[in-house]
């Protein structure tokens, strides 16, 4: 062969490895100078390419940020009262017949879900999936339809609920002063004789226990981030692209993969259960709470906002829930109708259930829109997600 065609396909092989090379990453922000975000593969058909704007967005990604603080409980962060949330926690006695604790439904070793498709407490099944403790704290809203805007006007709707701890409000009262009355008196001092009071302080207590349930250690996607390029695998990476790129990220956004917004995504609801409104009932609920952030048992009134007045639209919206950990957390969706990720996906492809569906609620957000999988989209999603827990938690 002649000088001539070895310079020829010496400049094509050139061209196309300019062509199909990885985006150079940038350093992380905390990382020493000699530490790339990370060294990808070789720029073969396998390898992961990502643009600026996607690496900008991962590095928003991870590491998690401290906790914001709560201005409406001011104990949010006193360990003192976080012990008396850990025994509130575990109290089977603040049930009706002392068979239910929160333990009971939220077990540390499922991410503080239970693995059921709807809750159950003495034989009783409710009508929601029980979601995950461990990020709750970084919700303002909580519960699926955030009827609780904050994390500790949550606990009494549990306390009271017919088919969860079933204790009427006086009772509950009661045996929280019985049960706990002197720790609470530690912290708050003096009961002023309202139930309420006594709640709410019980509420705020467990609330600081809930804001330690945050786990400490990086699960591989924070380690991957951090420049550890062995900490995922090439699926996982490609599962990483194809979340940024079909849209995943618009609502499983920021640290958390949460928004903290509510979506119509046409998830089904259980028939046996009956229709779920989600968000359209949840504002009303919120502002009717007892304990809202507004009301007189806040530590800050004028801080957090009110929920907006019921429309039509709230219409099967559903709080966004954190994906991480959310390989522990199965059956999937706000009944649990899901039963694996691989589930899952296949549902978001679709664009949620079709609008005949009669167990589906709302028109589909914007965002929801349907996208095509090929080859090993699912498997590298689902590789994805799971690097989203640390590797001790499975």
């Amino acid at each position: 062969m002649t000088r001539g065609p070895w310079l020829a396909l010496a400049a094509a092989c050139a061209m196309a490895a300019c062509q199909r090379a990885p985006v150079s990453p940038p350093r992380p922000r905390d990382a020493a100078p000699d530490r790339p975000l990370a060294r990808f593969y070789e720029a073969d058909a396998g390898a992961a390419m990502f643009t600026e704007r996607e690496w900008r967005r991962i590095r928003r990604m991870s590491p998690v940020p401290p906790l914001e603080p709560d201005p409406t409980n001011r104990v949010a962060d006193r360990p003192e009262a976080a012990r008396v949330g850990y025994a509130l926690f575990h109290d089977a006695s603040l049930s009706i017949d002392g068979t239910v604790a929160c333990v009971r439904c939220h077990d540390p070793a499922r991410a503080f879900s239970d693995g059921l498709a709807r809750a159950e407490a003495r034989g009783l099944r409710g009508r929601r999936n029980t979601p995950s403790l461990w990020w709750a704290a970084t919700h303002r809203w909580q519960l699926w339809d955030g009827a609780a805007d904050s994390l500790w006007a949550q606990p009494v709707m549990a306390w009271e609920h017919p088919r969860e701890h079933g204790l009427s409000r006086d009772e509950l009262a009661r045996r929280l002063i019985a049960r706990h009355g002197e720790a609470l008196r530690a912290i708050f001092g003096e009961p002023t004789g309202d139930p309420l009071s006594v709640i709410a302080q019980a509420g705020k207590c467990l609330a600081a226990y809930v804001r330690t349930l945050v786990p400490r250690a990086p699960a591989p996607f924070d380690r991957w981030v951090a420049g550890d390029a062995s900490a995922m695998g090439a699926p996982a990476v490609r599962g990483l692209q194809l979340f940024l790129r079909v849209g995943c990220i618009r609502c499983h956004s920021g640290a958390t993969f949460s928004d903290g917004d509510f979506h119509a995504v046409r998830f089904p609801d259980d028939p046996e259960a009956g229709p779920d409104h989600g968000r359209r009932e949840g504002a009303e609920r919120a502002r009717l709470h007892p304990l809202r952030a507004q009301s007189a048992y806040s530590d800050d009134r004028e801080t957090m906002f009110p929920p907006n007045p019921t429309s039509p639209e709230d219409e099967g919206r559903f709080l966004t829930p954190s994906l991480r950990g959310v390989a522990l957390t199965a059956p999937y969706g706000h009944a649990g109708t899901l039963p694996t990720l691989e589930a899952v996906i296949d549902l978001y492809a679709a664009g949620g259930a079709p609008s005949g569906d009669p167990n589906a609620r709302g028109e589909r957000d914007v965002f929801a829109e349907p996208f095509s999988l090929r080859g090993s989209d699912r498997a590298d999603l689902v590789a994805f997600l799971r690097a989203l827990t640390p590797d001790a938690a499975r």
